[in-house]
């Protein structure tokens, strides 16, 4: 539900939503700690004179609705309702029938304006309009005098709101305005006193924010993806002294206020500030727990040391030009992060993200201080040499995805990390693999290029293993994966020593099967396979189940080998070459090419909505034996034909971008031009 999803609920039985209490801030994304603002109705709603609990709710066809006492009718307080819900009712109908709402949550209406009957809601406290696309004007809002929660996000049609809009909300405590195309906040605005929760996210055309001084009970302030704002109106915050949280991430803002005055300060992010070069004194931010400062333009740190900044959680530096972060800060120069100096986190022993990925760092300091350490996010250090002692029993998650200069890892390094549930690798130019036996907890391995791997018998006690990338390395024989039950994804692309898979009729939990580029001689039986939703088993030439199958018709789906036909949940499927050295077309055929098919190493996928049982199933050739499917299939290219669905894309994909096109075919001009 959308109010649970954003922490305003929580379920507590079938039956039952209770709402969440406790201070609610913003969710950072990594594990709890970023991204989405919520409405913090826990805090806002505390001693309002209006607000009298949200009593207990039900689902109801589609809506979230009040209990009804069929003995004693009672008037309906609560309605959350999407654009399924309305079931050809008219909205003023409904709401004038249900005068006594207190929490209205409306999302997806398809509606442009809103019914005059709002000014006859007078006992509302809480408004949500999310995803409202075609919503153009809220002026009716305005009569609302028992508001104490708005919020209107995903309207990108609102371009204006009238300046006296806010003039009769004297108890708002929260307002959420994202993705509007509003310039200007209304006058009335700035006279919100009980204020407490102020989102404007993504409001890209917003040009100017005035003085927040009479608004001194803000405790959130979210300003993220206001791409056109120059500045911050305050420069200092001793008028915001109840501050927790300042979000201006992807901002045009170039300078941050004075911050000695906001000591309640928990989340600082700056994320994206391309303009911000530098970042004011933190050190009175005693409470401070995240620090965000990844992809800024900040070069500089004007403290000394972050000794006073024991509550600190996390600091990410990603992306940034900070050339020291040391324990006492030399004087800096314009270079990438390349050196932390010893001391550095003996005064972080709350932290529990560590986020220097695509730095320029050869070594760590001693990490042992992190005893409350949950995520280690080193990807893309290509000058990254050694790796320290990993002391934290509390780590999660450790990244050393394109460690380029990573070459050996000490066996000791896992031995003490009992609650790892996420281990990348991929990419590393480890010499020799650690000794991984003792990460029973894993959920996630990535091995993927790390070309020293042959065997991977570690893996038979990873039972809690649910995505295995082994692909790109030279593993010649897997182990038995029957005890691996929860496994959803398994990589062995590019594995072009392995020739044999072990059993997997257990796996019923299977999503993706990726045996692309394999020298795989034989599939075992897929049958059971009930969840696979992705088969790849393109550029595999020796598979002998394929050798003598004639080029696939599309109607002969149903006849494919190794139970691949009982497959009900497959989407995705890349069949085989039936010849192992596929020779390339004749030049003749794709004469609009600059070079051929065989050359260029292009994918094509094929979906044909008409054909019975084949709509779900979306297969896939490469190269040359596109065109020979082509022609033994004639009749998709006739110009009458309208259901032909092909996809191209290259198969191999630099850098994480992939160029994907999509195409109608109804001649065989497409291959001429």
């Amino acid at each position: 539900m959308q109010l649970m999803h954003c922490q305003m609920l929580k379920e507590i039985s079938d039956d039952f939503l209770q709402m969440v209490s406790g201070t609610v801030l913003i969710n950072y994304h990594r594990q709890g700690y970023g991204g989405i603002a919520n409405l913090g109705l826990a805090n806002v709603l505390v001693n309002s004179n209006y607000w009298h609990g949200i009593g207990k709710v039900t689902l109801m066809d589609g809506e979230i609705r009040t209990l009804v006492n069929h003995k004693k009718v009672q008037p309906l307080k609560v309605l959350l309702l999407d654009g399924s819900g309305l079931r050809g009712q008219d909205l003023n109908s409904l709401l004038l029938n249900n005068q006594e709402l207190q929490i209205l949550g409306l999302f997806s209406l398809r509606i442009i304006s809103l019914p005059r009957c709002f000014c006859y809601l007078k006992k509302l406290n809480v408004l949500v309009f999310r995803g409202c696309d075609f919503l153009e004007k809220i002026d009716e809002i305005a009569e609302l005098t028992t508001i104490t929660v708005l919020e209107v996000s995903g309207s990108c049609l609102i371009e204006s709101v009238p300046d006296n809009f806010f003039q009769q909300m004297t108890q708002l405590r929260a307002l959420h305005f994202s993705d509007l195309q509003i310039k200007v906040l209304p006058k009335s605005f700035y006279d919100l006193t009980e204020l407490r929760w102020l989102i404007l996210k993504g409001l890209s055309h917003l040009t100017e924010l005035k003085s927040l001084k009479k608004c001194q009970k803000l405790m959130v302030v979210d300003l993220s993806g206001a791409a056109s704002l120059p500045t911050f109106p305050e420069k200092n915050l001793k008028s915001l002294s109840k501050l927790q949280t300042l979000n201006l991430s992807n901002t045009k803002i170039k300078s941050l206020p004075i911050l000695h005055e906001t000591k309640e300060l928990t989340h600082l992010s700056v994320s994206s500030c391309r303009n911000m070069d530098r970042l004011p004194s933190i050190r009175s931010l005693t409470n401070l727990q995240v620090l965000d400062i990844s992809w800024s333009a900040i070069m500089d740190f004007q403290d000394k040391s972050f000794e006073s900044n024991s509550s600190l959680k996390i600091l990410d530096l990603s992306g940034t030009a900070i050339p020291w972060v040391p324990f006492n800060i030399s004087k800096p120069c314009a270079c990438n992060l390349v050196k932390i100096e010893a001391k550095f986190f003996d005064c972080l022993e709350k932290l529990r993200v560590l986020n220097l990925s695509k730095t320029k760092v050869k070594d760590l300091p001693c990490l042992s201080p992190l005893k409350n350490l949950h995520q280690l996010l080193l990807s893309g250090c290509l000058n990254l040499e050694k790796l320290p002692s990993l002391a934290s029993r509390k780590l999660e998650e450790l990244d050393l995805s394109n460690c380029q200069a990573l070459t050996m890892i000490e066996d000791v390094s896992f031995q003490h990390l009992p609650r790892l549930r996420r281990l990348i690798l991929s990419n590393a130019e480890i010499e020799r693999l650690p000794d991984l036996n003792s990460l029973s907890n894993l959920e996630e391995l990535n091995l993927s290029g790390v070309i020293s791997i042959e065997r991977v018998d570690f893996i038979e006690h990873m039972s809690k293993l649910q995505h295995l990338n082994l692909s790109e390395t030279l593993l010649e024989q897997l182990p038995s994966l029957s005890n691996l039950k929860g496994l959803k994804h398994l990589f062995l692309r590019a594995c072009q020593q392995l020739e044999a898979l072990p059993p997997l009729e257990v796996h019923h939990n299977l999503e993706t099967l990726d045996l692309s580029q394999t020298a795989i001689t034989q599939l075992p039986f897929l049958g059971n396979l009930s969840n696979l939703r992705t088969l790849l088993l393109n550029d595999c030439p020796s598979l002998e189940d394929f050798e003598n199958l004639e080029m696939l018709h599309i109607s002969q789906v149903e006849n494919l080998p190794c139970g691949i036909s009982n497959l009900t949940q497959l989407q995705c499927l890349a069949l085989p070459s039936k010849k192992k050295n596929i020779q390339a077309a004749d030049s003749n055929k794709v004469t609009g090419w600059h070079q051929k098919p065989s050359e260029l190493h292009w994918s094509f996928s094929i979906v044909d909505g008409m054909v019975s049982n084949t709509g779900r199933a979306l297969i896939s050739y490469n190269d040359s034996l596109f065109v020979e499917f082509l022609g033994s299939n004639p009749s998709l290219l006739d110009t009458t034909s309208n259901h032909l669905l092909i996809s191209v894309h290259p198969i191999e994909v630099q850098n994480g971008a992939e160029d994907l096109v999509l195409c109608l075919i109804k001649s065989y001009s497409f291959l001429q031009h």
